[in-house]
């Protein structure tokens, strides 16, 4: 399966605890066919009253969600994709140390 070329699989990492979550991030451009998420859940995740996200583990405010999301997702695909082929997913680190 091919996937969504619109959105990426990505794992957001925690800077304090180090725990990630999975999901698929919504991108305005072209996804490579290896970073393509094969379904459709792009929910799933704990946020606070302004929509960012928060870290299932430690609690930790990423402020980071909606378009910042996509957007760092976007920068990220273009200045690291030889590391994102090999892993077969694009990382962001989350939240302060």
């Amino acid at each position: 399966m091919a996937g969504r070329s619109d959105a990426v699989k990505a794992r957001l990492e925690c800077r304090r605890c180090r725990s990630s979550i999975s999901i698929c991030v919504p991108a305005r451009r072209g996804v490579p066919e290896f970073l393509r998420c094969d379904h459709d859940n792009h929910g799933g995740v704990r946020k606070d009253g302004s929509g960012d996200i928060l870290c299932e583990e430690c609690g930790c405010l990423w402020k980071i969600g909606g378009d910042r999301l996509s957007r760092e997702i976007e920068e990220a695909l273009s200045s690291n994709m030889p590391e994102w082929r090999r892993q077969g997913v694009v990382v962001l680190f989350c939240g302060d140390r």
